[in-house]
């Protein structure tokens, strides 16, 4: 796959990320803070589906409320964070709404400068699962099981 239909993948979670914010009220609909988990693992298992190796990481961090955490989806070669808009501080219009970047490049971007861990893989699945049930995947599981089976169905015929 390439830049573009990570790309285009990362619209299609963030999208429907920001759908489950506006009729649940969970989260924040407009910045999408505390949806990175849900977005990072609807990512990953999209592009697993479409035969793409990835991870989901976790980071935690001191934050300007102390600890906080955020998620995102990484493959061999890149970083997928549909949520990262909450990073946009300053509302600069050239923020990218979904950052699709080189592994390398994302990291030197330093939205968490205070990084306290890193976690990768089942660890940042074991650690998402003791979020705040509003703020987990497991409880949107079958939504995102749907929005799996549509994703990955349209990207297929998309891309195929």
């Amino acid at each position: 796959m390439d830049h573009k239909q990570y790309y285009e993948i990362g619209k299609y979670v963030q999208k429907h990320v920001r759908k489950i914010a506006q009729r649940t009220e969970n989260f924040n609909a407009e910045s999408l803070c505390g949806g990175c988990a849900i977005a990072a693992v609807l990512t990953h298992r999209i592009l697993q589906q479409l035969n793409v190796t990835s991870i989901v990481i976790e980071a935690q961090y001191e934050g300007e409320w102390g600890r906080c955490c955020h998620c995102w989806t990484e493959t061999v070669r890149y970083v997928i964070d549909p949520t990262s808009i909450q990073f946009n501080k300053r509302q600069t219009s050239s923020w990218p709404d979904v950052i699709v970047l080189p592994r390398q490049d994302y990291y030197r971007l330093r939205l968490f400068p205070k990084t306290r861990t890193l976690a990768r893989g089942r660890e940042a699945l074991n650690n998402i699962s003791t979020w705040y049930i509003y703020q987990n995947p497991k409880n949107y599981k079958e939504e995102l099981d749907t929005l799996v089976i549509q994703g990955v169905e349209h990207f297929r015929n998309k891309y195929n």
